[in-house]
């Protein structure tokens, strides 16, 4: 009688681990976001991960304004008189990544940046780094940067 408690003991513990394990990559693969940034960042040619973040801000730095405009111009993007109004900016890490091929062939994640207001203005990347691990690694790209890899 103790052998069957104990087995039966035994498969409950592995039913429970399969189903934690189940619930934990279920919950790793889903992706989080509004459907228009999903679809801007799917439309673009990448493959959105995780959860995206969203914020309504403004790009009202010259330097910044003129980064992110001209990025947004190498993907085929047109930012026009965006400057300084306010729009949702959302955030969400991709499976792509941006890689060194010609020096190191090291990956670095990348997150696809997305700006709309009540259609999407620009789709663009830019890398998810540690700062404190890499402060100079450079990090803003057009979509169709050819070092952009899945």
């Amino acid at each position: 009688m103790k052998k069957i408690v104990i087995i039966f003991s035994v498969i409950i513990i592995l039913i429970l681990i399969i189903l934690q394990i189940t619930a934990f990559v279920s919950k790793r693969n889903q992706v989080d976001g509004s459907p228009e940034v999903l679809a801007a960042i799917r439309e673009a040619g990448l493959t959105p991960i995780g959860e995206c973040q969203e914020n309504i801000d403004s790009i009202a730095g010259d330097l910044d304004w003129a980064l992110i405009n001209a990025v947004c111009e190498m993907g085929g993007y047109e930012l026009g008189d965006y400057f300084g109004k306010k729009m949702l900016i959302s955030s969400c890490p991709i499976e792509e990544a941006y890689v060194e091929e010609i020096t190191t062939n090291e990956r670095h994640p990348l997150k696809a940046w997305v700006l709309s207001d009540s259609e999407i203005i620009c789709v663009y990347t830019a890398t998810d780094w540690d700062k404190d691990k890499n402060p100079l690694l450079p990090g803003v790209y057009p979509i169709n940067e050819q070092f952009i890899k899945k």
